[in-house]
């Protein structure tokens, strides 16, 4: 018998995208893309082995196909492909124009949910659904600081709901992000201010110890 599937937790367990690492980015994947547009990490995403049987449980992963079939269908006359042939279908792994991109996704197909900051690497006023964003706000300190301590997790290749508590002889998994974070001073003047962030994440239940 399959154990029982927790989608809330799985759900909880996705890190969002560092989006200062995206920014001035003239081109990414296709398959980069698709996941910014869901507000999913993409480095995340690559550095998992299990990531099709891991987001199969979620409704995300749909979307993810229903958004894959929208560029596949539009590639032969989009602006923002590059270097495609129409040999076969474009791929996933295929570089697009992120700007062309963006513009083709809030213009074109009107996708829902778009996180803003995912709109904002375009750099420049784009009408969607008649407003006209002229400006977007700088992402808050404190979400970067959450975002950077989820990114550090996901690279140490630690389950964010079931880190190690502190043991005898052993530090657990808190005190190694915080090493790496700390080494950030512009996003952790103190240890104090990462203590902060990690409670923040706690308090959210977007991090916890195993029992």
């Amino acid at each position: 018998m399959h154990a029982m599937v927790d989608i809330r937790e799985l759900k909880n367990s996705i890190p969002k995208p560092n989006w200062l690492s995206w920014k001035n980015k003239p081109a990414i994947t296709l398959n980069q893309a698709l996941l910014l547009c869901l507000n999913v990490c993409p480095k995340w995403y690559a550095a998992r082995d299990d990531k099709e049987k891991f987001l199969s449980n979620l409704t995300i992963w749909a979307e993810y196909g229903l958004r894959l079939e929208d560029a596949r269908a539009w590639s032969f006359k989009a602006d923002w492909v590059m270097d495609y042939l129409a040999r076969e279908d474009l791929q996933e792994e295929d570089k697009v124009d992120l700007k062309n991109f963006i513009r083709w996704v809030c213009e074109d197909v009107e996708w829902h949910s778009i996180p803003k900051e995912f709109i904002a690497l375009r750099n420049k006023p784009i009408k969607v659904s008649t407003i006209d964003i002229e400006e977007i706000k700088p992402i808050p300190k404190q979400i970067q600081q959450e975002n950077t301590i989820l990114e550090i997790i996901s690279k140490l290749g630690v389950n964010p709901l079931k880190m190690a508590k502190v043991t005898k002889g052993k530090p657990g998994d808190k005190a190694k992000i915080r090493d790496i974070a700390i080494k950030n001073k512009r996003l952790f003047g103190s240890q104090g201010v990462f203590d902060k962030a990690w409670e923040r994440l706690r308090s959210d239940k977007r991090i916890s110890n195993e029992e």
